[in-house]
């Protein structure tokens, strides 16, 4: 059977702070993003957390759906885009709301949804991607670590 729908899993760490403070700009901001790339919305919910800080919005598509958990505090915010419309553009969409929270490390997953019997589908196509500031304090955390060992005899 052909696949007819694509699952896009992001998650993202270290978000801007000034996009994830108001739920309904970024829920409006990403609404717009959506029907930018064809992605068909009509229909936006925001759900707010126990806690009161954190929350989550859907944005009903035809064909398809956005959904978006924020942890302000956190930085992070886990997304998930899933269509099956031909003439949407989920990846798209997916790369535009990342460069609009611009993440310090983000990883995302592609599933092919309905594609049974294949191979492909029991194996998620992954992407990582980091900043170079993030990168580079990792690499001098390593070399501290190494100069700061105890030399043997």
């Amino acid at each position: 059977m052909k696949s007819t729908g694509m699952l896009i899993a992001i998650d993202m760490y270290n978000c801007k702070d000034a996009h994830l403070e108001d739920s309904k700009v970024l829920s409006q901001s990403l609404y717009a993003l959506a029907e930018q790339y064809v992605m068909a919305p009509h229909d936006v919910q925001i759900y707010e957390e126990k806690n009161g800080q954190d929350y989550a919005f859907f944005i009903a598509c035809y064909g398809g759906h956005i959904t978006f958990h924020v942890y302000p505090e956190r930085g992070y915010v886990g997304a998930d885009v899933f269509t099956v419309d031909g003439a949407a553009e989920p990846d798209a969409f997916a790369r535009a709301a990342m460069d609009f929270l611009d993440p310090d490390k983000l990883k995302v997953t592609y599933v092919e949804r309905q594609d049974y019997g294949t191979r492909k589908d029991m194996k998620p196509r992954h992407r990582t991607r980091s900043k170079t500031i993030t990168r580079m304090q990792k690499v001098n955390e390593k070399f501290l670590q190494l100069m700061l060992r105890p030399r043997s005899m």
